[in-house]
């Protein structure tokens, strides 16, 4: 089959056929080999989990998509960062444009790089086969995903006395606490203008934008929910606590906390990303009983 490429331009209709593509991915594979709602929304309208949006998306992130010659959306691309890596998401029904795409990854994309980075599951043994074909190499992996079975029974969080679970819609308030937090955790300048971009999200609702708060109502740890409503999936993304309160449980609570809150609406998986698998955080994600993990492997090729 013949693809039609065609440039993001930030336009309603595009959005739209990228969201979709997405979800019928989970839907039909029932696992994030794509990417999940949460990272593409946060790319569109917050910048990063806890990095700034440029006013203009088009000027400083960059994304092409193929289409079929009626027009049907089969797979995109999309430059998250400033950099070299790319990302890459393939419709199921069009297997096909894998090679496709990343031939054209290789060959023209962002000339004036030295090199090119994409990504793929670890147990993509068919995109690993191309990408050893086109020349790329594998330099090991690069994140991790958790998964969670909301469906089975959870545990019910505790806090020492005086602590409260609480959520930006019931306290709104509390906006300017969340920030402070953040960026006290992440070394950020995010301000309100951050938070509201990202409000504008169609996967990311005030009532899922938990917190714990300590009692001189300081918020010491906090999480966004996101929910995939046709799919019944949540990510959370961003977690934090305050570094003088890490390994107190705080974290650990407010997760229990939010997926019952998930499971009481509905949702049957949440998942949750990491780092190096033997970071302080997947130690907890463990302890949390995941019914799954997704490793992403970086592979990388010199550009044409």
């Amino acid at each position: 089959m013949n693809f039609c490429l065609e440039h993001f331009d930030n336009t309603e209709p595009q959005f739209r056929d990228m969201r979709h593509l997405l979800m019928a991915s989970y839907r039909y594979l029932n696992k994030p080999v794509n990417w999940l709602l949460t990272r593409l929304e946060d790319w569109r309208y917050g910048g990063s989990a806890v990095g700034r949006v440029s006013a203009d998306i088009t000027a400083v992130k960059k994304a092409w998509l193929w289409r079929t010659p009626d027009g049907v959306l089969a797979g995109f691309c999309i430059k998250e960062h400033e950099g070299d890596s790319v990302w890459i998401q393939i419709h199921p029904d069009h297997a096909e444009l894998t090679k496709l795409a990343l031939q054209w990854l290789s060959q023209a994309w962002n000339g004036n790089q030295q090199r090119v980075q994409t990504f793929t599951d670890s147990r993509d043994q068919f995109r690993q086969a191309i990408l050893e074909q086109l020349g790329f190499r594998h330099l090991g992996l690069e994140s991790y995903v958790w998964g969670f079975d909301l469906t089975a029974q959870l545990n019910s969080p505790t806090l020492p006395p005086g602590y409260q679970f609480s959520n930006l819609a019931s306290a709104p308030t509390c906006k300017t606490d969340i920030l402070k937090a953040i960026n006290t955790c992440f070394h950020e300048t995010v301000d309100t203008q951050w938070l509201e971009n990202k409000l504008n999200a169609p996967t990311l609702d005030p009532a899922r934008i938990w917190f714990i708060q300590s009692p001189s109502n300081e918020v010491v740890s906090f999480c966004f929910g996101w929910l995939d409503e046709q799919n019944q999936v949540s990510e959370l993304e961003p977690l934090g606590t305050l570094p003088e309160r890490r390994r107190k449980g705080f974290a650990k609570a407010l997760i229990q906390h939010a997926f019952l809150e998930l499971k009481y609406r509905g949702v049957h998986h949440a998942f949750i990303g990491s780092g190096s698998e033997t970071s302080v955080t997947s130690s907890l994600y463990r302890s949390l009983d995941p019914c799954g993990k997704w490793n992403t492997q970086c592979w990388e090729k010199s550009a044409a």
